[in-house]
């Protein structure tokens, strides 16, 4: 039988994870699978990225933007976001005016 944790090791098991590198967590399978498909289909003009809600992860949109790949995610968050105007809304009021 497996011992359940209590709320105090939840948390720290949560800041240790959080502290690991993205390449430790995971959800650096959505980067690496997405890496290894693109190698598979070399010289694409495009390349865009489909996740589910397990790759609602900042450092995975920062990585992607930064590979210049186009992603659609669905996301677990109704985060805020900076539109291209400079202004602060949540998610899905930005969604709703494009």
């Amino acid at each position: 039988m497996v011992a359940k944790r209590t709320e105090e090791e939840k948390v720290e098991w949560r800041r240790t994870y959080n502290r690991l590198p993205l390449e430790e967590k995971e959800t650096f399978r959505w980067c690496s699978t997405a890496d290894q498909s693109i190698k598979n289909c070399s010289g694409a003009l495009r390349y865009t990225v489909i996740a589910d809600q397990e790759a609602d992860v900042y450092e995975l949109f920062a990585l992607f933007k930064k590979q210049e790949w186009d992603w659609v995610i669905r996301a677990s968050d109704n985060r805020r976001v900076i539109n291209t105007d400079g202004t602060e809304l949540l998610l899905r009021q930005l969604l709703t005016t494009i």
